[in-house]
């Protein structure tokens, strides 16, 4: 019988094994990394008792917060502490921790022990793969060690004041890192040329860097990075190109955002149609001289995010290329002074969620029935349309049983008619910019249904009559120079109401005292006594 069972339990630790289940004897914390991670600690204010779980009693630091150590070694080989309010030193007795794989000190106030320097020690952890020092306050030089860490496949310097180490020029060394698939320099000091070794990081699947002081012209190499999904180069200091075929090769691109480029001697939108994959695509000031490419066959069935403003297009706006793409989430034409009617196709655009088009000359119609367009929430059209009747406007938004419309923005377009009452159906709207318009009549009653408004611009138009009951949600009302009269409802403003306009109108009464006493409040001329 004994036998049988010592036979039993043989087998059950032979299949232990087999399977994966073995527990070594160190699964848990060792004592000198602890000890390190303890250390670090030292140097850190933890106003927020971020780190509270690190106590020498509690002796399995795998278990502590940002902590994670091998299944198979009890290693630490993650430290995550993140998107945390921790100020402090970066101490190297984080040198200890010799198998550490990931550490993320992004979005915190950590310095190195020499100031905000970048900490040199951390180019001895040669075992890292991702490395995060986003949005921290580091400045200086960026250590050329740093392409020694070999096995590095995501680094993110985001946001910081780092610089090459001659001067601000782009470190070359970081071409050396050739299992990088994440790269972030966006935000930083790098200044100079883009190095054409860049091209040689054929990993990489993520590349920005934008707003940087980098200069000159987009290099073809840039088309050798064949597995990108994500290419940021916007907003660069003197950036131009005369060639874009190096885009056509980035076949699996998802996003790309060349703002600020000139582009004015390409046909970028034919070598975006090249990429079926695309998702984004961001264009914003780049001296395009035209959006109405006759494209044979749209390829862009993916694509969600489309901004082309800020640049002088000047030609009508249904003769745009991309009125077909039904994928389209996002669309902004701010500022490109498109002009005429918009085409019938814009409302069989069932997936358009945002639509920008203000600040283009109000050389435009908006005639286009859009009562289809449930996943609309925002359209701003602030000083585009020639002349519109707001009445018939109001009644050709979206329709639908769950409308999502939040954003309104009409303003400066020389709108004429009556507010409709059933601007009330647009049950989620949060913000109502209607000012400087010719909109006549009372404002209805119907505003009153909706309880999410958070800010009522009414202002410079010829509205009449006495102020209704609105929504006691909003925090800001402007309702001056038109021609209201009368005095104000008793059950007048809410208790977030913190900016009222009300001067140039033919009001009398008071202002509720309870008003003008509200913490922070801004009411633009007094008081008290209305007339």
């Amino acid at each position: 019988m004994h036998r049988s069972i010592a036979r039993l339990l043989l087998l059950l630790a032979i299949a232990a094994v087999s399977c994966g289940f073995f527990v070594v004897a160190h699964a848990s914390c060792w004592p000198h990394e602890r000890d390190a991670l303890l250390a670090f600690k030292q140097g850190i204010n933890d106003t927020d008792n971020v780190l509270a779980s690190w106590q020498k009693g509690h002796h399995d630091c795998c278990h502590w917060r940002g902590v994670a150590c091998s299944n198979e070694t009890g290693h630490v080989t993650e430290l995550d502490i993140g998107y945390t309010r921790l100020v402090g030193q970066i101490s190297p007795s984080l040198l200890s921790l010799q198998h550490l794989e990931y550490l993320d000190l992004s979005s915190t106030y950590l310095h190195g022990p020499s100031g905000h320097v970048f900490p040199e020690f951390l180019c001895s952890l040669h075992n890292l793969r991702h490395l995060n020092l986003a949005y921290t306050p580091l400045s200086g030089r960026v250590p050329p060690r740093l392409g020694n860490l070999s096995k590095l496949e995501y680094l993110d310097l985001n946001s910081t004041s780092l610089h090459g180490p001659n001067g601000r020029i782009f470190p070359e060394f970081l071409c050396s890192l050739h299992n990088l698939r994440h790269l972030d320099l966006s935000n930083t000091l790098f200044s100079g040329r883009v190095p054409p070794q860049l091209g040689n990081l054929s990993k990489l699947e993520y590349l920005d860097l934008s707003n940087t002081l980098l200069s000159g012209a987009l290099l073809p190499q840039l088309g050798n990075i064949s597995n990108l999904r994500y290419l940021g180069l916007s907003f660069m200091q003197n950036i131009h190109t005369a060639d874009i075929s190096w885009l056509t090769h980035l076949h699996f691109l998802e996003y790309v955002d060349l703002s600020d480029i000139n582009l004015s001697t390409v046909d970028v939108f034919f070598a975006a149609n090249t990429i079926p994959s695309l998702k984004s695509l961001i264009l914003i000031n780049c001296s395009l001289p035209n959006a109405n490419q006759t494209l044979t066959h749209l390829n862009l069935t993916k694509l969600e995010q489309l901004d082309i403003s800020r640049n002088y297009l000047s030609h009508p706006i249904e003769t745009c290329w991309f009125w077909n793409i039904k994928s389209i989430k996002d669309l902004a034409l701010v500022s490109t002074h498109l002009y005429g009617p918009f085409p019938d196709a814009l409302g069989g655009m069932t997936s358009l969620q945002r639509l920008e088009f203000n600040n283009n000359g109000n050389s435009a119609t908006m005639t286009v029935d859009l009562k289809n367009l449930c996943d609309l929430e925002s359209l701003w059209l602030d000083g585009s349309l020639a002349l519109e009747n707001i009445t018939e406007f109001v009644r050709k938004l979206p329709q639908c049983s769950s409308s999502k419309l939040f954003f309104l923005g009409s303003s400066d377009n020389n709108m004429t008619g009556t507010l409709p009452d059933m601007v009330g159906h647009l049950t989620s709207l949060k913000y109502l910019y209607l000012s400087n318009n010719s909109i006549t009549g009372a404002i209805p009653s119907g505003l009153r249904k909706l309880t999410s408004l958070d800010t009522l611009h009414l202002s410079l138009n010829q509205l009449t009559g006495q102020i209704p009951m609105l929504p006691r949600s909003l925090t800001e009302l402007a309702i001056s120079m038109n021609c209201l009269s009368g005095p104000l409802p008793l059950d007048f403003g809410g208790p977030n109401l913190t900016r009222l306009s009300l001067s140039s109108n033919y009001l009398t009464g008071h202002v509720p005292k309870a008003i003008c006493e509200s913490k922070g409040f801004d009411f633009e001329l007094f008081c008290g006594t209305l007339k």
